[in-house]
């Protein structure tokens, strides 16, 4: 009997093992694109509510984000294939965008914006950041 309880806590052990090391190697995967025009008004219509944004910037920001959006959703699928190349991209559609958006909302709206990374994951502004 002991050693049967002793397998059970080995194969226990090793089981676990296997599946922390396989569940930390999985790369996180950008968010799917499914409609970009859609995409894009939700991702305004949240920075406006949650930046207290004038609504007048919206037709600012829509054009902003549905370019970003259409190139990024050229890339995702590098993600899984060439994590360094998707990363590199990625970087670059991310940071002339954020130049955009700085002139767009301005210095004070934009450093708000730049918050909301951390609660932005399970949003359609996640497309943003990451």
């Amino acid at each position: 009997m002991k050693r049967i309880m002793m397998l059970v806590i080995m194969l226990s052990i090793l089981f676990s093992a296997i599946a922390q090391k396989s569940a930390s190697t999985k790369p996180m995967l950008p968010p799917a694109i499914s409609n970009v025009q859609q995409t894009a008004n939700s991702i305004a219509g949240e920075l406006t509510g949650r930046l207290g944004l004038n609504p007048s910037k919206m037709p600012q920001l829509i054009p902003l984000l549905q370019r970003y959006l259409q190139q990024k959703s050229l890339i995702n699928s590098l993600a899984t294939t060439n994590k360094e190349e998707y990363q590199a991209k990625f970087k670059s559609l991310q940071t002339a965008l954020f130049d955009q958006l700085r002139g767009v909302l301005g210095p004070d709206k934009f450093a708000l914006f730049q918050k909301l990374q951390s609660s932005a994951r399970n949003t359609n502004a996640a497309h943003l950041f990451y």
